[in-house]
């Protein structure tokens, strides 16, 4: 049967073209346009490779987002690389323990990466098939915490997808248009980066057609680095793949709200961990089971309770009202490769529930998550009086559950004063009883309102 898997995980391809299947997230398109997706030239492949191994000489797992041919696994060095391919009929027929393809869609993805590298699909915004949009924004939001743009053409959603499995300390690189560095549709990505501070290296190609004959847009070859956080790179790459340093472009350099440190004011939902019970603890809980405070992180999972007249979470506050509270408000750091033994200890007393859920079964560790950023303001997603309970987080402290955050607010002390003088309760949903809910988009709509009254 054609198309039908072998007994190595590889797909056989198809013979006929009519077999091929749209990139991941287009619709239904004519062939020409529908495949979305370029071969990777083999000279841009080994600078791409090139480039990766000046930061990383050894690389482990490699993970390559529509892989079409192969090509990247075909160039690099590495211990293991799986490529995720929709279309059966550029599926490779190979595999072997160290390179494998396997048909599927990018959403299928699994755990996290060294390296993940690639050349996206390029697919305009108004092509992406409407399911898949909303599959994808599901899973950004989920694992990050921040609103995905649903104006952006798809390359920038396999950008996110790249982020979210790549490791810790890992690196992704992406051959994706210029446009990324400048387009609005973009922006949320961007100050996702910037707010993470980790290293971005854009190689701006002066001519992608000639190296991309059928690609009419500007091409670099942008990696990032998560285990740095040095400030931005801009590099001018020639047709002779000759590099030299360059200005960011003039969009970037003109807008403070770019690739700056300080990046758009904005709101972002509190981290969902998979269990509260399981991954946030109170102090009691944490001295019982001698878990010491190198292994949490301070947090806030609810303000209930909290006197509206506390506007600042200063040391002494998250000790009176939270730690001597018996409130939930450690949050345990999973994301290293070794923890402490008491960590471990506490982790295997989780119910199987909570292993199993579809939260910490979408790990590649089941307990292992990403540590959210750190909010400037923290507040209250639901509320019964005139609108959230804003707090001025100054002890660095992370959002969970139904308490969100507000990032890059220079003056956070003014803004929460701002806010607090506005009347949500007109404009916010009713969710149960008297409980009102503000959603992250009218709190980002409110916000950037704000943001074109300051000076």
């Amino acid at each position: 049967m054609r198309g039908a898997p072998r007994m190595d995980g590889v797909w056989q391809a198809p013979r006929d073209v009519a077999d091929a299947a749209p990139r991941p997230g287009t619709r239904l398109l004519p062939l020409s346009r529908r495949q979305g997706q370029v071969d990777t030239p083999d000279e841009i492949v080994r600078f791409t490779w090139k480039c990766v191994r000046t930061r990383r000489p050894n690389v482990g797992t490699v993970l390559d987002l529509g892989a079409g041919r192969a090509t990247f696994a075909d160039h690099g060095h590495f211990q293991s690389y799986v490529g995720y391919e929709v279309d059966a009929s550029r599926i490779p027929t190979y595999a072997t323990s160290k390179r494998r393809v396997v048909r599927g869609d990018a959403l299928d993805a699994r755990g996290e990466y060294d390296l993940v590298i690639g050349n996206p699909p390029y697919v305009r915004n108004q092509d992406i098939d409407e399911n898949w949009q909303r599959r994808a924004v599901a899973k950004i939001e989920k694992e990050t915490g921040i609103d995905a743009d649903q104006r952006a053409n798809l390359y920038v959603y396999f950008m996110w997808l790249a982020l979210i499995r790549t490791g810790t300390a890992g690196l992704t690189a992406q051959i994706v248009p210029a446009d990324w560095l400048v387009r609005p549709s973009a922006l949320h990505i961007r100050d996702y980066i910037t707010s993470q501070r980790w290293h971005v290296s854009a190689y701006l190609f002066d001519d992608g057609c000639h190296f991309f004959r059928s690609v009419k847009t500007n091409v670099t070859l942008t990696i990032i680095d998560k285990s740095s956080t040095a400030p931005w790179s801009f590099y001018r790459v020639s047709n002779r793949l000759d590099v030299s340093p360059t200005k960011r472009p003039d969009a970037l350099a003109q807008s403070p709200r770019g690739a700056s440190r300080a990046g758009t004011l904005r709101a972002g939902r509190g981290l969902s961990p998979g269990s509260q019970g399981t991954f946030v603890l109170t102090e009691d809980e944490r001295r019982e089971h001698g878990i010491r405070k190198s292994s949490v992180v301070p947090c806030v999972t609810s303000l209930r309770g909290i006197p509206r007249h506390v506007r600042t979470l200063s040391i002494a506050t998250f000790q009176k009202h939270f730690v001597e509270g018996g409130r939930r408000c450690w949050l345990l750091k999973t994301e290293h490769a070794v923890l402490a033994p008491q960590v471990m200890e506490w982790l295997q007393r989780a119910p199987r529930g909570v292993q199993e859920n579809h939260t910490c079964r979408d790990r590649m560790r089941w307990f292992s998550f990403k540590m959210p950023p750190v909010p400037d303001i923290l507040y209250s997603s639901g509320f019964t009086e005139a609108g959230p309970h804003f707090m001025v987080n100054e002890i660095d402290a992370r959002a969970v559950g139904s308490v969100h955050g507000i990032f890059n607010a220079a003056g956070r002390h003014d803004l929460s004063r701002k806010l607090r003088a506005i009347d949500f309760a007109q404009s916010s949903l009713h969710y149960a009883g008297r409980l009102k809910k503000v959603e992250i988009s009218q709190m980002n709509s409110l916000l950037d309102e704000i943001s074109k009254r300051l000076p």
